[in-house]
């Protein structure tokens, strides 16, 4: 079903979920470009708070750029919907590839993908943005690309338009849970791990946010690692292990 957002969209079948609402396919109008639409369920678009944070949303987001993010077009609020408009762009989600991966990627993988989600992120604080609910689902990652994958940061703004104000040390926290995601299956962090990538990850995790390093600063501690070359992936930390995995290997 087919319906038109704002008299410039066309939205057509889902995408996704989201932990605010639906993706969907769109199409802008004025061109025929492809386009992704957030459409907020209907309790959060006739929230008035909500409301009432769109208002001054839509210039905010749409200045913000970076070649990490995916870029929105534009916030429309209509009487009975409020759509996110962004960029559409291809790849797969962290969730999917760490599925296809087997369940954790190899630390050099992990790192690779979380520093460019840092950078995504320090470039939407440095403009007052806040991303607020990062998740794997929202990292695309296009392979599809030359030389080296292209990972793209979606979703930001819906959680602050939702929730109010978040702020950065939060994303900060967000981004090491997801490192250790994408390295052992669960957000805590795995042992296993060489000591610098683990001195490296601690600081995003600490419990005081005053501790936490800027997205900046955990980006280039991240990227500065050595020794991560040729590094195996964890197994998964709900894998079976010892007797119960030869057990499960003999059927």
């Amino acid at each position: 079903m087919t319906r038109v957002l704002g008299d410039r969209y066309d939205v057509g079948e889902p995408l996704r979920r989201t932990g605010f609402g639906q993706v969907r396919v769109g199409t802008r109008r004025a061109d025929d470009a492809p386009v992704a639409v957030e459409l907020l369920d209907e309790a959060l678009a006739t929230d008035p708070a909500v409301r009432t944070r769109c208002d001054t949303g839509e210039a905010v987001l749409c200045a913000v750029s970076g070649r990490h993010l995916v870029r929105v077009q534009a916030l429309v609020v209509e009487a009975d919907g409020i759509g996110v408009v962004r960029d559409r762009v291809g790849g797969s989600d962290l969730c999917a590839l760490r599925a296809e991966a087997g369940g954790t990627l190899a630390p050099r993988e992990a790192v690779s993908l979380v520093v460019d989600v840092l950078d995504a992120l320090s470039d939407l604080h440095a403009a007052g943005l806040v991303h607020g609910a990062l998740r794997e689902r929202d990292v695309l990652v296009d392979l599809d690309v030359p030389l080296r994958p292209v990972t793209r940061l979606t979703g930001y703004g819906t959680a602050a338009l939702v929730r109010g104000r978040a702020v950065p040390t939060e994303d900060v926290l967000a981004a090491g849970r997801l490192l250790c995601v994408l390295l052992s299956g669960v957000e805590t962090l795995p042992d296993g791990l060489p000591r610098p990538l683990q001195q490296a990850i601690e600081p995003l995790l600490l419990d005081d946010p005053c501790g936490r390093p800027t997205a900046a600063q955990a980006r280039d501690a991240l990227a500065d690692l050595p020794g991560l070359r040729g590094l195996a992936p964890l197994p998964p930390a709900d894998a079976p292990t010892g007797l119960a995995a030869l057990l499960a290997a003999e059927g």
